[in-house]
């Protein structure tokens, strides 16, 4: 039984969003759950770097985590146009979480 927590808890550890597989994502609102987690990791990135002039001052994990993110939320929107779901998202409770996150990045 210990075995099987210890081996859970080290999965859990070296969860990594950026590597998400959405192949395991079934329903509209998994995908927005999980762009609201990956928009909200870019949204920690971008606060974290408020302050700089240019990317050139940016610590190199952090751009290299930034781009893996944002490649993910391209990934995510890609498979919800190829499911046609754009109006099935709109639907999910926390879909305005998205454009919420979306706007104080002003992107």
């Amino acid at each position: 039984m210990y075995k099987i927590f210890f081996f859970f808890l080290l999965i859990s550890c070296n969860y990594s969003l950026e590597n998400k597989n959405l192949n395991n994502l079934k329903f509209p609102c998994d995908f927005v759950n999980l762009k609201i987690e990956v928009l909200f990791e870019i949204n920690k990135l971008y606060d974290k770097y408020s302050e700089f002039d240019n990317y050139q001052e940016l610590d190199m994990v952090d751009f290299s985590r930034l781009m893996k993110l944002w490649q993910k939320n391209d990934e995510i929107d890609f498979h919800v146009g190829l499911n046609y779901w754009d109006i099935d998202l709109k639907k999910c409770d926390n879909y305005l979480l998205i454009d919420s996150l979306i706007l104080k990045m002003n992107i």
